[in-house]
């Protein structure tokens, strides 16, 4: 029972985290209108056009039209939508609603749209660049990895991280080895720990536990994240294969100053069935509530 309780105050615990760290989202305003599938598009795409909307309620409608688009694919009308609506949010920098508006863009795979974003990133614009690696990643557009590559590999500081974002998104073999390669440069390992700690590849486990030590909060924290991406998706074929070199370094994670590096790492151990040790979790919760108290003063 105990061992029930604890791993359940690890979960909240983790929830937490995530949303602190992940930036996790509220539940959409127009939730309960995608069971309705293809016939909430309406209401929806009024959203973008009404005078009364705010940008928080345009944004929520994007990622709805969105999510629509990735299980039912788009219709000419909505797709039609959200082009112009995306065109108008041009000019007003990376916000919330126009990362949805290419979120929206990307999910609706339509191929004429989305291959006309491909020239962009061979672009002399950041901008342009960015918007093109948002757009292609958000499409899973395999054909894009080739210039993909070259801007994580050669790109400057302004368009590296998004080009990175694109290949974790993909997640293809060739976008995977890429930014396992870039793992080893100082100078672009915190974008492609970011790319994968997300992506939920399994062989990304290794490269990233040797990271669970690192001195950088950030890297620890993707490195973990990663690595229980991984394990979430994959976690019989990695017990399958022989989880035992995993154990060592997240146990040793689990020590981690950082109590969300050490959250992580315990729930992961539990994801593969290693026992929750009581000792070091309640060490983790009395450090954490210290942190509380130091980060209020």
């Amino acid at each position: 029972m105990k061992d029930k309780v604890l791993h359940g105050q690890l979960s909240q615990r983790m929830k937490a985290f995530y949303e602190e760290y992940f930036e996790q989202a509220p539940e959409n305003r127009f939730e309960h209108f995608l069971p309705a599938g293809v016939e909430a598009f309406p209401v929806l795409l009024d959203a973008l056009d009404n005078d009364v909307a705010d940008s928080e309620v345009r944004t929520d409608a994007l990622i709805a039209i969105g999510r629509l688009f990735r299980e039912h694919g788009p219709t000419s009308e909505s797709l039609d939508v959200v082009v112009v609506h995306a065109k108008r949010l041009s000019q007003t920098g990376f916000t919330s609603e126009r990362q949805a508006a290419l979120f929206a863009l990307g999910s609706s795979r339509a191929d004429t749209l989305i291959n006309g974003f491909l020239p962009l990133l061979e672009s002399d614009k950041p901008d342009a660049i960015n918007v093109a690696c948002y757009v292609v990643g958000y499409a899973k557009w395999d054909s894009a990895v080739t210039a993909l590559v070259s801007l994580a590999k050669n790109g400057t500081d302004e368009t590296r991280q998004a080009a990175a974002w694109a290949l974790g998104e993909i997640g293809n073999d060739v976008a995977v080895d890429t930014l396992l390669e870039l793992l080893g440069n100082e100078e672009s390992m915190e974008c492609a720990v970011d790319a994968l700690s997300n992506a939920g590849n399994q062989k990304a486990m290794e490269p990233l536990s040797k990271l669970l030590g690192h001195d950088s909060i950030a890297i620890r924290m993707g490195a973990v994240h990663g690595i229980r991406s991984a394990v979430i998706d994959h976690k019989e074929a990695i017990l399958a294969s022989g989880a035992e070199w995993l154990y060592e370094p997240l146990k040793k994670a689990a020590t981690d100053e950082a109590s969300p590096v050490a959250v992580f790492a315990m729930l992961t151990l539990a994801e593969l069935g290693q026992k929750v040790d009581q000792e070091v979790a309640y060490r983790v919760f009395s450090l954490q509530e210290k942190q509380a108290i130091h980060a209020a003063n």
